[in-house]
């Protein structure tokens, strides 16, 4: 993965290998040398480097501006938002971008005093970061987490506390813990202390863990508020018990409620449990014991997505991978698609615990992923499929056969993992109610190439 790509015509070769050298020798990985030969296989390349780019220099010149080869890169970093058009000859950028600033670069090499080079290193810092910083950010992480590499990942026990019986209106608090077994009587002496008519069950599931995971649990419970439904901590190595406000309706006819605990790992859930709670008329009523319904740690999973989420998907399924230990089936990484495949990805599927869906826009249009998860509706039902919603679902909707998952709960929970940073929150949020009309423009600038944009 290049932090930028350059796109030029064959002609501009020497002057683009020239700028490559300049931009790496400031730090940056720069994806440029194409093979002369064309065909099939260096398409699939320049298409996958361009995708795994995080910044894209366009050089125009007099023979790049009539390139449609150039001029479907541009386009499709402009769509992306990481495009940094350069000038090498004097001319005017193709129709369609002449409205985008522009770094001069034709003096560049000449005039010692000329800032055009200097423009377009800023232009790329503000998309791709300062050079090294990748670098850097990778050394910090490696000097304050070295357990990630080395440190035996933790048993965990799951368990849960709650009242053994509710009624309409009242308030109650539902206790969650996580905690090895060394900590276990430590676990039921703090909830014991703070609610000792509560009904502790510990032990419930079973799960592996490195000290530092990102673990996010939420709580939905039908016909009760929960004021603080999702809830982040980093495993400590030892114990953590969460707090839940809850409060039951005041109108409420079903005769149990469940606590639907999810919890996740490095923003991907991966383990359930069900703890039932008895619902009485009034204070006084007699009280029943609760069941328990639990989900089990899947230990294998298959991983189906479109190719232009990779980069998303890979970073999460990684992080995952340090922290769980679970085996994912990753088709990109495993095999490479195609017909002669079909039978391996189909035992897949059929042999992982789990069928991971992550779902959006580009998804939603790939028949590999189509093929995917019609063959796990139909090895595994939809109790074997969990969708990973990218995006919301007034962008992605799901398909009809799927449509009982609770895909905008999902996306929700994936929201809920940047909460810490509230302004990705805002900006994300702020893209997607603009992102119909976008689309919608778009669409019409294709069908009416001649207007400026």
């Amino acid at each position: 993965m290049a932090d930028i790509f350059i796109s030029y015509a064959g002609e501009d070769r020497e002057r683009a290998k020239v700028l490559a050298k300049a931009l790496e020798d400031h730090g940056w990985t720069v994806w440029w040398d194409r093979p002369i030969a064309t065909g099939k296989a260096f398409r699939l390349r320049t298409e996958t480097a361009i995708e795994e780019a995080k910044c894209v220099v366009v050089l125009w010149s007099k023979v790049s501006i009539a390139s449609d080869w150039v001029k479907e890169e541009a386009e499709e970093a402009k769509q992306r938002q990481i495009l940094v058009p350069a000038l090498i000859d004097r001319v005017d950028p193709p129709l369609g971008f002449k409205r985008i600033h522009v770094a001069d670069l034709t003096l560049w090499g000449r005039d010692k005093t000329y800032s055009g080079f200097a423009g377009l290193l800023e232009a790329i810092s503000e998309i791709v970061g300062p050079p090294g910083l990748e670098e850097r950010v990778r050394a910090k992480t490696e000097i304050s987490q070295p357990e990630t590499e080395t440190v035996k990942p933790n048993e965990v026990l799951l368990g849960a506390a709650s009242p053994r019986a509710v009624y309409p209106g009242q308030e109650f608090v539902a206790r969650f813990a996580a905690y090895t077994q060394s900590y276990r009587n430590e676990v039921r002496r703090v909830i014991e202390q703070e609610a000792p008519s509560t009904h502790l069950r510990l032990d419930l599931e079973k799960c592996y863990w490195i000290p530092g995971a990102k673990v996010t649990i939420r709580l939905d419970v039908r016909n009760v508020e929960v004021s603080n439904p999702f809830q982040t901590f980093k495993w400590n190595g030892r114990f953590h018990v969460l707090r839940f406000d809850c409060r039951v309706n005041s109108y409420i006819e079903e005769n149990t409620i469940i606590l639907r605990f999810d919890i996740a790992v490095e923003g991907l859930p991966i383990i359930a449990i069900r703890p039932e709670i008895a619902l009485v008329k009034q204070k006084k009523d007699q009280i029943s014991d609760s069941s328990i319904i639990e989900g089990r740690s899947p230990k294998t999973a298959f991983a189906s997505y479109a190719k232009r989420d990779r980069r998303d998907v890979l970073s999460r399924i990684r992080s995952l991978q340090i922290f769980t230990g679970i085996d994912v089936f990753l088709d990109c990484l495993s095999i490479r698609p195609g017909e002669e495949w079909k039978s391996t990805l189909e035992n897949e599927i059929r042999d992982r615990d789990i069928f991971w869906l992550f779902w959006s826009r580009s998804a939603k249009h790939s028949p590999w992923v189509e093929w995917e998860w019609k063959t796990a509706l139909r090895e595994k039902t939809t109790s074997g499929i969990q969708p990973h919603p990218l995006e919301p679902l007034e962008v992605a909707p799901p398909p009809e056969e799927l449509s009982t998952l609770q895909f905008g709960a999902m996306y929700e929970w994936y929201i809920s993992q940047l909460r810490e940073w509230p302004i990705i929150s805002f900006f994300r949020a702020l893209w997607y109610k603009w992102l119909p009309l976008n689309h919608f423009k778009s669409q019409k600038r294709a069908q009416e190439p001649q207007r400026l944009v």
